[in-house]
């Protein structure tokens, strides 16, 4: 990755992983069998992963290009918009699931949609040199609902340590979930290998540009992909006879390594303009 494209790269990920800690958050949140400390634990997290999106949108400079990939800056004051408005709205849902707010589903509701626009619009800022801002918005959203997805399940292990006596049907719920959401990144990924960018960046500061010789891809694919896959369908076999203990700590590598798929998915973009 372009050592200029890293600040930018790290905001993509914060405004993903935002979109799908709030998202899922919000889900667990409605369910009547878990613990009502796993939403505001998410809840939390979701708030804290924003304001660091607020902070780095606000803080890095805007060029039209980083080293020679194409920025659309039009969308950048909706992206901060979008962004400010998801932490105020996070926060009040957070304040809500302590008070027990008749108003706590439509703060959360509210919350989501605002970090889902984050999304589109930091989507519309990158997505010039793809080959479509399809293709750029789907490989985030994807990635938004893997990361929710494994951060919420890996936190609902945690509570089956202490009470086992929890139903195991949330963990499952959970961890289908994950392995979905990496099935629908494979499939995205494909769909954007298949279609030529519309213009290939030249990071001067890139060690490796090309997708085939770049070590970098095949470890987005292994690590990123499919190693959570086999771990969450591990992790699913293994609620189902609630081995919960085994399970909780499958989705601690699975959530690793997840995260690391997602940093490399970033970085590649923008040296090779395909949202993978």
């Amino acid at each position: 990755m372009s050592f200029a494209a890293l600040p930018y790269a790290v905001l993509l990920l914060l405004v993903e992983s935002a979109a799908g800690l709030v998202g899922v958050s919000m889900y667990v949140s409605l369910r009547p069998d878990v613990p009502r400390g796993l939403p505001r634990l998410g809840a939390w997290t979701a708030l804290f992963v924003v304001l660091g999106a607020v902070w780095m949108a606000a803080a890095v400079a805007w060029p039209t290009s980083v080293d020679t990939y194409v920025l659309s800056t039009r969308w950048v004051g909706p992206l901060r918009g979008a962004l400010v408005a998801a932490a105020v709205l996070t926060f009040g849902w957070l304040v809500s699931l302590y008070g027990g707010w008749a108003a706590r589903r439509l703060l959360g509701g509210a919350a989501a949609a605002a970090a889902a626009a984050a999304m589109v619009f930091v989507s519309a800022v990158v997505a010039g040199p793809t080959w479509g801002y399809a293709g750029a918005l789907l490989s985030l959203l994807a990635g938004a609902a893997s990361v929710g997805a494994a951060t919420l399940a890996m936190s609902q292990g945690h509570w089956y340590l202490t009470n086992a006596h929890l139903p195991a049907r949330p963990l499952r719920e959970l961890t289908m979930l994950l392995v979905g959401a990496l099935v629908l990144e494979i499939a995205v990924m494909a769909l954007n290998l298949m279609l030529p960018a519309r213009h290939v960046p030249t990071p001067q500061d890139a060690l490796v540009t090309g997708l085939s010789s770049n070590p970098a891809f095949y470890l987005r694919v292994g690590v990123g992909l499919l190693f959570p896959l086999v771990l969450a369908y591990l992790a699913w076999r293994s609620a189902g006879e609630r081995a919960m203990m085994s399970a909780t700590g499958l989705l601690y590598i699975a959530l690793g390594a997840v995260l690391a798929g997602e940093v490399l998915a970033r970085g590649l973009l923008f040296v090779t303009a395909v949202a993978v």
